[in-house]
């Protein structure tokens, strides 16, 4: 869900579903928002592994992709070695895509990911903010929770 000056100014569902999530019905069509003169798309998670989500928003003329997710880790993290496996893990996969998403689009993506315990599950943080050139321009330093600010130029 988008929401902007107190009311919700849309809504995108997923696209593509990730592991264990065969209850849920996919979206059919892409959304793009326009916030503050800036246009962007949005894909969730698991679509982090496919193209379709990031080329929609680019062809509809989105400058940036904002990529939220909440990636499980499988078996609970007791101690900072697991943790550091677990963030390495979405370092490689969650922020590798977002990076080559940018850099093969000229996208700006901006990654925010669950960070910390649940009841019964374990999800490895990462907030970073990915350049048009696939460099990563900010990031939080670990998988604990936190604020990332950023200001992404205007092109």
């Amino acid at each position: 869900m988008v929401a902007a000056d107190g009311r919700v100014a849309g809504v995108q569902r997923k696209r593509h579903l990730g592991e264990g999530e065969d209850a849920y019905t996919a979206a059919a069509e892409p959304a793009v928002f326009e916030q503050a003169g800036v246009r962007f798309g949005v894909a969730i998670c698991a679509e982090a592994g496919f193209d379709a989500p990031f080329e929609a928003a680019a062809a509809a003329g989105a400058r940036l992709v904002l990529f939220p997710a909440a990636p499980g880790l499988y078996g609970r993290c007791s101690d900072d070695t697991s943790w550091r496996e677990g963030f390495s893990w979405w370092q490689g996969s969650g922020l590798g895509d977002a990076c080559r998403h940018a850099r093969r689009l000229g996208l700006w993506i901006a990654l925010a990911g669950q960070a910390g315990s649940t009841a019964d599950e374990d999800f490895p943080g990462l907030a970073a903010l990915v350049r048009p050139d696939g460099s990563v321009a900010a990031r939080l330093p670990d998988w604990r929770p936190g604020v990332l600010t950023v200001d992404i130029p205007q092109e």
